[in-house]
């Protein structure tokens, strides 16, 4: 099993763990352009041990249109079928992916709970 965790500045952290396929993302805290790189480079680490990948929103307060465009690149990126999903984003966060045209790309999906995700994923 791959896992790793991140803490970019006192209130912000990444943790991840490869499984079954999937690299299953934890955030936490204000994400935006100034930690964008470290986000993106823990995703590109992650896609060389899994080919989706499932971010857990629900200690995200908040995100800017740098990590919004990364979501469109890594989404323009991914191998078929692999896809991104974010988990458990507050409802603010949630209709910026709406806006952005996020939720409607093919190989984006989005998690109510951390349960319909984890099932997913062990679904593969």
């Amino acid at each position: 099993m791959v896992s790793g965790a991140y803490s970019l500045r006192a209130a912000v952290t990444i943790t991840f763990e490869v499984r079954n396929g999937t690299c299953l993302l934890a955030l936490e805290g204000e994400f935006d352009r100034g930690n964008t790189p470290e986000l993106a480079a823990t995703i590109d680490e992650c896609l060389r041990n899994a080919s989706s990948i499932a971010i857990d929103f629900q200690a995200v307060t908040f995100v800017d249109g740098g990590v919004l465009s990364l979501f469109h690149d890594v989404l323009e990126n991914l191998d078929s079928p692999g896809w991104l999903a974010i988990i458990r984003p507050i409802p603010g966060v949630r209709r910026l992916f709406d806006v952005t045209g996020l939720s409607g790309r093919r190989n984006f999906r989005l998690f109510p709970t951390i349960e319909e995700a984890l099932e997913a994923i062990d679904r593969g």
